[in-house]
């Protein structure tokens, strides 16, 4: 008969998500520390606050709050101008936002569309909330399409 040995090997496993809560946290997983790491190099490497950072899928990236934090310290008279395509009139509804982001009175984007659908709508709690995302994504999407370079030169900075 023969002997067969079962081989058990440890694999590292990435940060799926991490957001501020592992900020808080005295004591926690190798896989946290490394997400509390990441969120606390990029947030000093672009000068925002922690909770402007979240680990997706083992990468940084910078949310919602931090990239309105960027766009204060790049253009403080910034505000943003919106065109609705389609509201939402119920849970199942999509909703369809346009934006763009203005310095005085120049526009300094393009017009940037937002959507949300219950489809595209990964946090249960965040359904029905399909205007308020479609706003936000357009919003995001402006400050990327006219930033996103040189917040990734700031990072690389900051890191370096």
């Amino acid at each position: 008969m023969e002997n067969k040995k079962a081989v058990v090997k440890k694999e590292k496993k990435e940060v799926v998500w991490a957001g501020a809560q592992v900020l808080f946290e005295k004591y926690g997983t190798e896989q946290n520390q490394y997400g509390r790491n990441s969120i606390l190099l990029v947030a000093k490497a672009l000068n925002i606050t922690p909770f402007g950072v979240n680990v997706l899928g083992g990468l940084p990236y910078i949310n919602n709050l931090g990239l309105k934090q960027k766009l204060s310290h790049y253009s403080p008279d910034a505000r943003f101008e919106y065109r609705w395509i389609k509201r939402s009139e119920n849970d199942t509804d999509k909703a369809i936002c346009e934006a763009r982001l203005m310095e005085k009175e120049v526009a300094i984007s393009d017009w940037i569309t937002g959507e949300a659908s219950p489809a595209s709508i990964k946090m249960g709690t965040l359904k029905g909330y399909q205007n308020h995302l479609a706003q936000t994504r357009a919003e995001n999407r402006c400050i990327n399409s006219v930033y996103k370079l040189k917040i990734h030169l700031d990072l690389f900075e900051g890191v370096a």
